[in-house]
């Protein structure tokens, strides 16, 4: 197959071994994929993972490895032992997680070489963790649920109330999360900082109130400021890029 491959500190676009599905696996041709920056922080940074003795994580410069862990697939083989909930021709997405019978249990897809990742043309899931693509949701909608699902588990983790005015720092995709879950709940004035007028467009859209450069302002002085107009005096409930709330 066709790649984006990892080997020796590099990555190149070229043809690798095809993945093989195993026992109760799917093989999906890859339809959308999105780039988590983890992918960049595992291609820079392996050590930070790769160290845990879980052996969920490999960097191995001697093989290849193809990154991507956020994606939708068509089924097109089955494994052995799988069943008849996904038939070819699925729309299917799935946790990034190999289930393997031997050794850790777990291999993380597109973080370890024997389980390829998305920005490939192909790759293998655990049929146990996929799940169908409803018909009407656009497939590349579906690639990014893994960053949607963060900001909405952390927005719902902080118990924010109408009471408390939110910062979001940094309008990347995890920051438009956030976003997107505080305008579900109805929460404003949300306010949001980043340096690049595009994403703060973005973040418009998605639905906050308040937009600053961080060039030119600081967000806890607008925050400040925006309180004292709505009357309010509880401290920020502020999230980063991370979607870590403080």
């Amino acid at each position: 197959m066709r790649a984006v491959v990892l080997r020796g500190g590099r990555l190149e676009v070229r043809e690798t071994d095809d993945p093989v599905p195993g026992p109760n696996e799917l093989l999906l041709r890859t339809l959308s994929t999105a780039i988590c920056a983890s992918d960049v922080h595992f291609m820079d940074h392996h050590e930070m993972v790769t160290g845990d003795g879980t052996g969920r994580f490999v960097y191995d410069e001697d093989r290849d490895i193809v990154l991507g862990h956020e994606f939708v697939g068509e089924v097109i083989d089955h494994g052995p032992g799988c069943g008849d909930q996904f038939p070819v021709g699925s729309r299917v997405t799935a946790m990034p997680v190999r289930l393997v019978a031997t050794g850790a249990g777990t291999q993380v897809i597109g973080q370890h070489p024997d389980a390829q990742g998305s920005l490939g043309e192909l790759l293998v899931v655990s049929e146990l963790l996929a799940r169908v693509v409803p018909d009407g949701v656009p497939t590349d909608a579906v690639a990014v649920v893994d960053a949607f699902a963060v900001g909405e588990f952390y927005v719902g983790s902080s118990k924010i109330t109408g009471g408390e005015i939110p910062i979001v720092i940094g309008a990347g995709a995890i920051g438009l999360s956030a976003v997107a879950a505080l305008a579900r709940r109805g929460i404003e004035p949300i306010i949001v900082s980043d340096r690049k007028p595009e994403r703060l467009a973005l973040a418009e859209s998605f639905g906050a109130h308040v937009l600053v450069d961080v060039d030119e302002r600081s967000p806890f002085d607008v925050w400040r400021e925006v309180a004292a107009e709505w009357g309010w005096r509880h401290r920020p409930w502020c999230t980063s890029a991370s979607a870590r709330p403080a």
